[in-house]
Formats: C-alpha cells, sequence, structure tokens
C-alpha cells in the first residue's frame, strides 16, 4: 500500500510526504530525485520535497509516545481506508485548527454576500419573498454548525468485476449537535423499493420519514405564494391534514418518455398511513393551487378521485396545466418546457 500525507501550514503551501514500500530502501533512496529528503521505518521508504515536513515525520518515528494516525481514527474511517483500492482522508480538526482565521472570515462573506444579493433580488408579481433573509441566514448557521461540529471526511473508490463503489462519510464529535440530530434518523430497510418498476433510468430512496420535511415545505408556500382567501383555506386543510399522517420510507424512479407525449416519466412509492387521509390531504393541495398566478401565468389543478380502479384499489388523479399569458416572454418559454417535459395534457399524477 502507499500513502501520502499533507502537512497544512497557515503561512505557507502544504507540504507533501511520501510513503511508499520498497524491496529496498537503499536503492529508492538512491533513486529518487535530489530535490526529495528522505528517511525511512523498516521497508517503507519516506520522502517528501519539504525538509520541515521529514524532520515532523522522524521526530514521530522516534517518539515512542507519539500518537499516530492508527490511534486515533475511528474504526469507520480506518474499515473504509483499509477496504479501498484508493481512499482520501480529511483531518477536518487540523483543517479548522490552521484555517481559522480564513474560516472565519469567509463565513462573514457568505453573510454579507446573501443579504447583498436579497436586497438586490428584483420584485416577483405574486411572490413574497421577506421570508428568505431569516430563511437564509438560518441555513447558513446551520452550515456553520457542521461545520464546527465536523471531525473527519473520507472518500473511498473500490473496484470489482461487478462494478465501481464510491463511498463518502462525513465524521462529526460523538457529543456534538449534528451527531445527536443525526442519531435520531437512523438507516432502515427501503422495501419499498421493490415496488418500483424495472429498468428505469435511475432509482432513489429514503428509508425514515419525511413528514417533518414535507410540513415544513408546506408551511413556506403561504409565505411565497399569494393565495386567495379560498385557496389559503384550502391550504390551511392541508397542512392540518398532514399533521394527522405517518410517512415511512419512499423511494423514486424515473425514465426517459419522448417529446410528444413528455420526457419525464417519474415513479414514486411512500408509505402513509392513513391512505385516506393522504388523500384528501392531495386534494386540499389540488384546491388551494388551483387558480395560483405567477410571473407570466395561471396554474390549474384537477382532482379526480376514484379515477380509475387498478386490481382492486382506487386510483385518483390529478392533473396540473399552467396556462401561459399571451405576449409574456416566461411564458411562452415555459409553455414549450411543459410541452417537452409533461407532454400537451399537463403533468399527470
Amino acid at each position: 500500500d502507499w500513502y501520502a500525507a499533507v502537512f497544512l501550514s497557515a503561512d505557507e503551501e502544504p507540504a507533501v510526504v511520501f510513503f511508499i514500500p520498497a524491496l529496498s530502501v537503499d536503492e529508492m533512496k538512491d533513486a529518487i530525485d535530489e530535490s526529495f529528503y528522505f528517511t525511512s521505518k523498516d521497508d517503507i521508504g519516506i520522502y517528501s520535497e519539504n525538509e520541515e515536513a521529514i524532520d515532523e515525520v522522524q521526530a514521530h518515528l522516534d517518539d515512542r509516545t507519539s500518537e499516530s494516525i492508527g490511534s486515533v481514527a475511528s474504526e469507520q474511517i480506518k474499515q473504509m481506508m483499509m477496504a479501498s483500492h484508493i481512499s482520501v482522508a480529511v483531518n477536518l480538526v487540523s483543517v479548522k485548527e490552521t484555517y481559522s482565521a480564513e474560516l472565519a472570515e469567509a463565513r462573514e462573506e457568505m453573510m454579507e454576500g446573501i443579504r447583498e444579493g436579497l436586497e438586490d433580488a428584483p420584485e416577483v408579481p405574486g411572490v413574497k419573498l421577506d421570508w428568505l433573509p431569516a430563511l437564509m441566514e438560518g441555513l447558513a448557521d446551520k452550515v456553520t454548525i457542521a461545520v464546527e461540529d465536523a471531525q473527519a471526511y473520507v472518500v473511498a473508490l473500490t473496484l470489482a468485476k461487478s462494478g465501481v463503489r464510491l463511498e463518502e462519510y462525513l465524521e462529526f464529535a460523538d457529543s456534538s449537535r449534528s451527531a445527536a440530530f443525526l442519531a435520531k434518523y437512523p438507516a432502515g430497510d427501503v422495501k419499498v423499493m421493490s415496488k418500483l418498476p424495472a429498468r428505469q433510468l435511475g432509482y432513489g430512496s429514503v428509508s425514515k420519514s419525511l413528514g417533518k420535511l414535507t410540513a415544513w415545505g408546506m408551511s413556506l408556500v403561504p409565505k411565497i405564494v399569494e393565495l386567495e382567501e379560498e385557496q389559503a383555506a384550502e391550504w390551511e386543510k392541508a397542512e392540518k391534514s398532514l399533521a394527522q399522517i405517518d410517512f415511512g420510507a419512499s423511494a423514486q424512479s424515473f425514465a426517459l418518455g419522448n417529446l410528444d407525449s413528455g420526457l419525464i416519466r417519474a415513479v414514486a412509492v411512500a408509505q402513509v398511513s392513513p391512505a385516506d387521509k393522504f388523500r384528501s390531504t392531495l386534494e386540499n393541495v389540488s384546491a388551494a393551487m388551483n387558480g395560483v398566478e405567477f410571473p407570466g401565468m395561471t396554474q390549474e389543478m384537477e382532482y379526480t378521485k376514484d379515477h380509475a380502479e387498478i386490481d382492486g384499489t382506487p386510483v385518483d388523479l390529478i392533473v396540473t396545466r399552467q396556462q401561459m399569458d399571451e405576449g409574456e416572454q416566461f411564458g411562452g418559454l415555459q409553455e414549450q418546457i411543459n410541452q417537452v417535459m409533461y407532454g400537451g395534457d399537463g403533468m399527470e399524477a
């Protein structure tokens, strides 16, 4: 196995040290370029163009009390590195300590950029944006917390006869806020994946409930879109109904159709209970979104309950259409996009 270690410095370029096994470390020393500084340990040749980095490695080898990466890295990280063909591990604690000033400055620049971008954003008729600053600053705070809590990052590539496996792993401190949040959502089986059709272009799944995320997304709609009184009432019903639904795992797939009847063919399967409550929630959503006006277009949503029956199971139909305003450049472009994506009859679900 070949290894390379990167030593960081706030004031200088990072130094790279190579750890390469050799049949003869003496012959390796004679063979490498004179620009490299060299040392060795057993049958491992160690060299770098940075003398201070080699001195640091040598001091570590000479000090029996010095901790190695193997003694401080987690079992998950060591397992990923040892079981892969190519891997890169980043000590994020060292990165944050070395570049603390730059990271603090980057956060301030990010926040300032968000504020300036929102201040310069043009007004869009029918769309409210006054909620956005608080949301963006909240997201920036969450990102900051994740950066503060992160300890290590690993990406590993493994080659096999049947394919290539690429894994990524971001590790947080055990007692951190990020670790506590992730502990609430352990991975589980996604049996609903087996209900998706075969020979699709892509598949995806979520093993845990998206109920809270869905509820949060729905809470944003009245803040973004100007709803009429009746539409707002229907949306409020949908939000209250959603709170009474238990969501489980979900899975999605997609395939390509054709330009005449619609390019996108997507399938989504989710565990929801009770199903009747979920159906009534979709009916409320359709009623609330029917007639909503956006720049250059008006949206129509039609919900048909018990549209068909398949193997004894009632099937509802939701059709979404977007009526474009004449003479509106945006509307004309959107109409062409909708024709390509969904076909002339609108988006059917």
